[in-house]
């Protein structure tokens, strides 16, 4: 599982400072004042260095990421015209539009620059506000100044949308946030994992290693194709690559105190450029291929803990969700309490299962503030039903790997053309038991000697295969000699 957020200062400072909730002994503490399990990915050997972080040196991160800051914009909507907007779809489009006109009239009068996705929308797509681009936190409060709200509110392009006497049917407000420490994945072992880490001392290191290997492949995937930064070139902008400053936290428990193994990787917002600049990192292609990066995870981890010698059974093949073969569904369903909470509160609300913002509120709205509790608990409850169920580590575990050309040619049969991230997901999605530097390798082979073919469309490079020419050719004729048998 995948879960991920921007990360807010307060929540980077106090969020992982609770010494129970990392990987060490009763009282432990590492020398230097380190942080137990606080490690760095290296983007130089594309591994997860394993020297241990101090307190300060995290915080130095935290006080560079905080040169920036934002400025916010707010409509706010009386209740009265937020329910009309809601009961007209033509209505609600039209203000929406006209909304962001305005926002953004103001904006470039005051020299403020919006974000290329800045403008958030609720539940039922009425435009809340939106935000700048990064500010120098020197430059803020005069950016900041130069701003006149009322301009947003009483400017042309809401005129129409004004009631006659009511001036509060909607209102703009602006405030200074400061700027996005980063981005927070957090990638989860499924229940059955953090369950049979409580099995032995064995156990426990396969489970660690195998983690550390699959994160460590898929942090340097996203490194090599996510770490870019926005940049202007001749007034357009382009994209600039780089490497991430990337920070783990390992935890082994959830809210409810139930076994969760799992890691939070801070991205920080900032990026060492190819020119030798530091700037803001651009994560919108993070969050679009979030699903991907999660089965990416699991497909790895999977195959690590096989090539250890623990077995898995798929419960998902879609999703690409698995669990430890031999764990009972009522254990993983007693140590899921959080999910169970979830999942009440949406029974509760009657919500659809397609309804993700919904969901995604719901469990927000449930979620307690972490309390402290002994790790031992856990152990003394968990490790006696796991040793008794006897599932052993036994010889590695290969799955039979199609070949190149059999997994080629699959996608061949649904794609005419792809991107070289999109060749890696259909692959995997295939084959996942491959190997991710090998599809890469790969796919660098058959570029280098003509098998891929590449061609560029407004900056965007596209690939295709000969099989995928020949299959357009195929269908291209068999259109033809239909209309031409249809006069």
């Amino acid at each position: 599982m995948l879960s991920m957020c921007t990360l807010s200062a307060g929540q980077a400072e106090n969020y992982y400072d609770k010494d129970d909730l990392y990987h060490a002994q009763e009282g432990q503490t590492l020398e230097g004042g380190r942080m137990a399990e606080t490690m760095r990915f290296d983007p130089e050997t594309g591994t997860i260095n394993e020297e241990h972080l101090t307190k300060d040196e995290y915080r130095d991160m935290i006080k560079d990421n905080e040169r920036f800051r934002q400025i916010e914009f707010n409509l706010k909507l009386s209740p009265e015209f937020r329910d009309s907007l809601k009961a007209d779809p033509e209505k609600r489009g039209q203000f929406n539009q006209a909304a962001e006109l305005a926002i953004k009239a103001e904006a470039q009068r005051a020299g403020v620059k919006l974000n290329e996705n800045s403008f958030g929308y609720n539940r039922d797509g009425i435009i809340t506000g939106a935000k700048s681009h990064n500010i120098q936190t020197k430059n803020a409060p005069e950016a900041f100044k130069r701003l006149d709200m009322a301009r947003i509110t009483n400017g042309p392009e809401l005129a129409d949308f004004k009631p006659i006497g009511d001036l509060k049917a909607f209102q703009a407000t602006a405030n200074q946030i400061r700027g996005r420490i980063g981005v927070d994945m957090t990638f989860s072992a499924p229940k059955s994992v953090s369950l049979m880490r409580h099995a032995s001392p064995e156990h426990k290191a396969l489970i660690d290693s195998a983690h550390r290997e699959a994160l460590g492949n898929v942090l340097k995937h996203i490194n090599q194709e996510y770490a870019q930064a926005r940049v202007q070139v001749d007034g357009k902008p382009q994209m600039i690559k780089g490497d991430l400053d990337t920070y783990i936290f390992n935890h082994e428990q959830s809210r409810r105190n139930d076994p969760e193994y799992h890691s939070h990787v801070n991205i920080s917002n900032r990026i060492k450029c190819a020119d030798g600049q530091t700037r803001s990192i651009e994560p919108r292609a993070i969050f679009q291929d979030q699903k991907f990066l999660g089965q990416l995870y699991r497909m790895e981890f999977d195959r690590e803990l096989k090539a250890r010698g623990l077995d898995t059974v798929i419960t998902d093949q879609k999703q690409y969700f698995f669990e430890v073969k031999g764990v009972p569904q009522a254990e993983i369903k007693e140590a899921s309490s959080r999910r169970q909470e979830i999942e009440a509160e949406w029974k509760k609300q009657g919500l659809e299962p397609g309804d993700k913002a919904a969901k995604e509120q719901a469990a927000l709205s449930t979620r307690g503030s972490k309390k402290d509790f002994e790790l031992s608990a856990i152990a003394e409850k968990w490790s006696p039903r796991m040793e008794a169920l006897k599932i052993g580590i036994g010889a590695p575990i290969r799955a039979e790997v199609m070949t190149h050309d059999q997994v080629v040619r699959e996608i061949e049969k649904t794609r005419y053309h792809f991107t070289e991230r999109e060749f890696l997901k259909e692959y995997k999605q295939i084959e996942p038991a491959a190997k991710i530097e090998d599809i890469k390798a790969e796919f660098s082979r058959r570029l280098d000697s003509g098998e891929i073919f590449t061609a560029e469309k407004d900056g965007q490079k596209f690939y295709a295969t000969r099989g995928t020419l020949e299959n357009e050719a195929r269908i291209k004729e068999t259109v033809s000699d239909g209309f031409q048998r249809s006069w």
